[in-house]
C-alpha cells in the first residue's frame, strides 16, 4: 500500500510537466511513428510531458513500445557540463489509416468490386 501511495504522489508531483518545444519534437516523435505506421494517413502527438525542461539540443532517442500507438514513452538526451542527461517523457499518439469498408452487403462467392468497397480514413487502435 505505501508503494502504490508513493507511486500516485510522485506521479502528481509530474503533473505540472516540463514544456517541450512542441513543434521539433511532435516532428521528431511523428517521423518515428511514421516508421511504424508507413501506410499511415495522419499521425496525431499530443500530451507531450516530461519531468524536467529539456534544452534547444536534446534529442528523442528512443520510443517505446513500437509500433506506437496510444500512450508511449521516450528518452530525451543530451549532454551538459560534459556529461550526458537523461530525461523520460510521455505522449499520446493517434494513427489514422484508409482502411476497407463495405460499402454495400457482400455475401460469400460475391467478387469484390469498386463500388462494393470504399476506402475510410479511420483511426487504429
Amino acid at each position: 500500500m505505501k508503494i502504490l501511495v508513493l507511486l500516485f504522489v510522485s506521479t502528481l508531483g509530474f503533473s505540472g510537466v516540463a514544456p517541450l518545444k512542441l513543434n521539433r519534437f511532435e516532428k521528431t516523435i511523428q517521423n518515428m511513428v511514421l516508421r511504424d505506421w508507413p501506410n499511415a494517413v495522419r499521425v496525431e502527438v499530443k500530451n507531450l510531458s516530461t519531468q524536467e525542461v529539456a534544452p534547444e539540443t536534446a534529442a528523442i532517442t528512443q520510443l517505446h513500445p513500437r509500433p506506437s500507438l496510444g500512450l508511449v514513452s521516450f528518452n530525451l538526451e543530451w549532454q551538459e557540463k560534459g556529461s550526458s542527461r537523461l530525461v523520460r517523457g510521455t505522449a499520446q499518439i493517434r494513427v489514422f489509416q484508409k482502411v476497407a469498408v463495405a460499402s454495400k452487403n457482400i455475401n460469400h462467392g460475391d467478387f469484390l468490386s469498386e463500388d462494393s468497397v470504399d476506402f475510410k480514413e479511420m483511426e487504429l487502435n
